[in-house]
């Protein structure tokens, strides 16, 4: 009948030299792989709070600059507009009906739904976020915006998107189509929108020329929920006002018979 026995104090001290080996052979891989997890939710991150600063191409998103019509002028460290509450201090007015608008607009915040620290979106890491001002030398509206994590460090720096974006590039086009306008008719087409002052409805009016068919007017404005004005001066048709929603570089056209 053999007998058992248990380690040998060698050979305890290879086994623990073995898993030790192991164990540092090991921590490197799930520190890899908790980076990239980390990478794949900051980037996303990233993306979400760029739209939610200016919206999203492909869907309606609640964002600053439809709200309230949000225009950077420089690098904003942190970003703590995107957390804060509606009422927090913000030189805008409260969300819902305003400066007699038939749709609702303002500060309709927090707009950030990612990790917060310290009243600041921050990434994965705890790092916060930024929102990078690029091109300063170039006009108004061709000045380029990405945000910006510093990532796990050392040159892990994220930044979305990927090509710096101007502001122009998430604007709306509105363009306005009249057909069969009389000689008798006269008036103008606004266009009525949230404003870049932040605290005003902004308004841009073009007029319609009596006898002439077919007249176009463009107009450009942030992206989101708007509305058309068509105010008669004289001749046949009644005021009206026409509401729409248009996504960040759509263009909509509006065919009108007068």
């Amino acid at each position: 009948m053999s007998e058992r026995r248990g380690f040998t104090l060698i050979e305890a001290v290879v086994a623990v030299a073995v898993v030790s080996i192991l164990a540092g052979m090991a921590a490197p891989l799930a520190l890899r792989i908790l980076d990239q997890k980390r990478e794949a939710a900051t980037r996303k991150s990233l993306k979400l709070a760029f739209e939610a600063l200016f919206g999203a191409r492909d869907r309606r998103a609640a964002n600053m600059r439809a709200d309230f019509g949000f225009e950077p002028n420089g690098s904003l460290p942190n970003l703590p507009l995107l957390v804060s509450r509606a009422g927090s201090g913000w030189p805008v007015p409260q969300y819902g009906p305003n400066d007699h608008a038939s749709f609702n607009w303002g500060y309709n915040g927090p707009y950030w739904q990612g990790p917060v620290a310290d009243g600041r979106p921050v990434d994965a890491w705890g790092h916060p976020i930024d929102l990078i001002f690029r091109n300063p030398g170039l006009g108004p509206g061709q000045c380029t915006w990405q945000l910006h994590s510093q990532g796990r460090g050392a040159g892990g720096d994220l930044y979305y998107p990927p090509v710096p974006a101007t502001v122009n590039s998430y604007t709306a086009t509105i363009l306005v189509v009249i057909t069969r306008v009389s000689e008798a008719i006269a008036g103008t087409v606004t266009l009525r929108h949230c404003g870049a002052g932040w605290a005003t409805l902004r308004r841009a009016q073009q007029a319609i020329d009596p006898g002439n068919s077919p007249q176009s007017f463009s107009f450009l404005a942030p992206a989101g929920v708007m509305e058309l004005v068509f105010t008669p001066s004289s001749g046949g048709f009644r005021g009206f006002t026409m509401p729409m929603d248009v996504l960040p570089g759509q263009t909509r056209e509006v065919r009108v018979n007068l």
